[in-house]
């Protein structure tokens, strides 16, 4: 048996210090999503914990965010202050439409502040009302 010297060692690239992971899990009684809290300024190195999924008011409605916190924030309270009827949800296409006109306002009003895009992962669940558990969770 010949000796070999041992392979040499890939170090693996440096892993992103900053992000956003949000998970969505669909089942037969609903919806449940988790994310991460960890927010943080780049410029300084500065780490706080945030709610990245917001519940619209009181509507089954949960949207998950990255990016600026407090566009994002300003989002939701926009969409809480549309009428959102359950004959809305029932038709999806008025209730998408809703969505839809916040986000663009939102992201319009972003651009001219020159401030990044912030991306929205909207996610819909009808026919039962949603509440956050302790950790983010949705639970019908």
């Amino acid at each position: 048996m010949r000796y070999q010297e041992p392979l040499s060692l890939v170090t693996a690239p440096e892993m992103p210090t900053s992000g956003t992971v949000i998970v969505a899990l669909m089942y037969n009684d609903g919806v449940l999503i988790g994310s991460d809290s960890q927010a943080t300024d780049t410029t300084t190195e500065v780490r706080w914990l945030v709610r990245k999924i917001e519940q619209v008011k009181n509507h089954p409605v949960v949207i998950g965010y990255s990016g600026s916190v407090g566009s994002a924030q300003r989002t939701t309270d926009r969409l809480a202050q549309l009428n959102l009827t359950k004959n809305m949800f029932d038709k999806s296409d008025s209730f998408l439409a809703a969505l839809d006109k916040a986000f663009a306002e939102e992201y319009t009003s972003i651009r001219s502040r020159s401030h990044p895009p912030v991306m929205f992962l909207p996610n819909i669940t009808t026919g039962r009302s949603a509440r956050f558990g302790p950790r983010g969770g949705v639970h019908s």
